[in-house]
């Protein structure tokens, strides 16, 4: 099971497992030590990972979406702008997918 987001461990307390079978992945901006979970802090991407992660987005969804490669300095100001996070450069993917003519104005 997973609990994205959770801000408190009053969002994730009533999720918890009974028993060692089952597991809860909890995802948040917080470290949550009064869950007495395991703590694995992710950092950021690096450059080239993030430029690797939107153009596999792109080209998930259209195997002939080159614009990262063909836009490789404005594809690493957008992967500088979402921080090198994964998610805000899923999100940027996912905007590019669905207007193909958005690379102009986002780019």
């Amino acid at each position: 099971m997973l609990a994205d987001n959770a801000s408190s461990p009053d969002q994730v307390r009533p999720l918890l497992p009974g028993d060692g079978r089952h597991r809860l992945l909890v995802t948040s901006r917080g470290k949550l030590p009064q869950l007495g979970a395991r703590l694995l802090a992710l950092d950021e991407l690096s450059p080239g990972e993030a430029y690797e992660l939107l153009d596999r987005a792109l080209r998930i969804a259209d195997p002939d979406d080159s614009r990262v490669v063909d836009e490789a300095e404005a594809a690493a100001q957008v992967a500088s702008r979402c921080g090198y996070l994964p998610l805000a450069l899923q999100i940027a993917a996912a905007l590019l997918v669905l207007d193909r003519d958005k690379a102009a104005r986002v780019w």
